[in-house]
This record gives C-alpha cells, sequence and structure tokens, in this order.
C-alpha cells in the first residue's frame, strides 16, 4: 500500500481549509475611511458577498460604511482598537476596517462620509450580507455590541433557498450557557469573535444571506464563508492518521 508523504498530505490539508473558509475582513477595498460600501466582492476566491443592504431603524442614511478602527479621536471612541475592553477572544488584535450602520449623513454625497459613526438608536438597524452562494457554516466578529438583553434586541436572522427558510439567532443565546453558546461578553468597546455557525444546527440546508439585527450601536469584521462542515476536516486528518498507522503495521 502506498502512503502519500507527510509533507504532501499537510499541503492537502493545508489547501483544503484556506480553499475552503475564506474570510472577508475589510481590508480587502482600498477605501478611505467613511467610505459607503455598496459593492460587491466578486474579486475574491470562494463564495463571498454579493450585496450589502443597510436599513436604519433610527432614521439614519441606509448606508454602510467603513470605520478605521486604528484610527483615534473618532465619534466612536468605543470602536477604536486594538486593546479592546472585554470579550471572548484575543483584546489586544488589530482589526482595521470595520463595518458599520452610518449614523448621518454628513458629506456622504461622494461616497466618503465626513464623519463615520455607527447608528446608536435602540434599535438601529440591519446590516444585510447577500452571499454570492450558500454556504455550509458563517461565522464573524461582532464589535461594541453593548448588551444582549431587552433594551438592546440583537440578532442574526439566517436564511436559505432565497429566503423559503430562516431561522434567527439572539445576541443572549451566544453567551455562556446559551443554545449557541460562544462564550460572549458584551459591553463597550467589547471584541467577540463568533465561530462558523452551521447552516446543520440550523435546521438550514445552507445559508445564502445573513441579516445582522443591530439592537443599538456596533460593528462587524472577519466574516467567515465556510463551504465545508467544520469536521469535515478533521474526519479527513483522521482518516490520513489511520493510513499512516497501516502503513507503518504494513513496514514492520
Amino acid at each position: 500500500m502506498r502512503i502519500l508523504p507527510l509533507l504532501s498530505i499537510l499541503l492537502l490539508l493545508t489547501g483544503a481549509s484556506a480553499g475552503a473558509v475564506p474570510v472577508i475582513t475589510f481590508d480587502e477595498l482600498p477605501l478611505a475611511n467613511g467610505q459607503v460600501v455598496d459593492t460587491d466582492f466578486a474579486g475574491l476566491p470562494g463564495p463571498t458577498i454579493a450585496n450589502i443592504i443597510a436599513s436604519n431603524v433610527g432614521g439614519g442614511p441606509d448606508l454602510a460604511v467603513l470605520f478605521d478602527s486604528l484610527a483615534t479621536g473618532t465619534r466612536d471612541p468605543d470602536l477604536e482598537g486594538p486593546n479592546w475592553a472585554v470579550g471572548n477572544t484575543d483584546l489586544t488584535q488589530s482589526l482595521g476596517n470595520l463595518l458599520i450602520l452610518q449614523e448621518n449623513s454628513t458629506g456622504c454625497g461622494d461616497d466618503v462620509c465626513d464623519l463615520p459613526d455607527d447608528e446608536g438608536s435602540r434599535a438601529a438597524g440591519v446590516l444585510e450580507l447577500v452571499l454570492s452562494e450558500a454556504v455550509l457554516s458563517f461565522g464573524i466578529d461582532l464589535i461594541d455590541i453593548e448588551d444582549s438583553g431587552p433594551s438592546e434586541p440583537g440578532s442574526f436572522t439566517f436564511f436559505d433557498d432565497a429566503g423559503a427558510s430562516q431561522v434567527t439567532v439572539s445576541w443572549s443565546e451566544l453567551e455562556a450557557g446559551g443554545a449557541f453558546d460562544q462564550g460572549a461578553v458584551f459591553g463597550n468597546n467589547s471584541l467577540n469573535r463568533i465561530a462558523p455557525i452551521t447552516a446543520a444546527s440550523l435546521g438550514l440546508s445552507g445559508i445564502d444571506r445573513v441579516a445582522i439585527n443591530l439592537g443599538g450601536s456596533g460593528a462587524i469584521d472577519n466574516v467567515v464563508l465556510g463551504v465545508n462542515e467544520p469536521a469535515t476536516l478533521a474526519l479527513l486528518a483522521s482518516g490520513v492518521s489511520g493510513l499512516l498507522w497501516m502503513g507503518r503495521r504494513r513496514s514492520s
């Protein structure tokens, strides 16, 4: 029985992982702080975001806008990092561009808002990500989500089959002990990394659209679109280990 060299196996695993799980960081766009984002990400490999639809509840301009989290002296210091105040991941991370639901229309006529600031109304509104194709898992970073209670009832709504099926997951379900426990810790200047939630766990065959329902201020980053179930690579790795064991046994 011929066994692939270990290096070749590792390259296969690495390639599968990289191809299967694109991450959209909003730093791919060579755009300015305050840039209105209504374009797609068609130049990126794999599944991507085909359209972004912004809807303000609080009377804002219905615009999705880039916010430079590395800037200082902004209109919202709670979106400035690194050294985030609370959260469930490494709080020293530099995130770069975030995507916000813009609160004001100052200077936005040229598609670069002069005063980028996230909508702070309760509720704030919705950032809807329309995907280029259905995926099997969806992950994301949530920044400066202040609360998960009734005063700021934020959530994800996942859609399948062009909106024929949908499932909503509230922010509270992402906290410790919740149905989709991610150990999220919400608050001012928070950073929570939501590991990919699978379509299967939602009872969906795929995810082709995600509405991010903002109960108050906040931003998003690092959108992870998976075309394989997270268990797939673990299963493949297990199979490779078995092949290696069988090869060693035959040699002996």
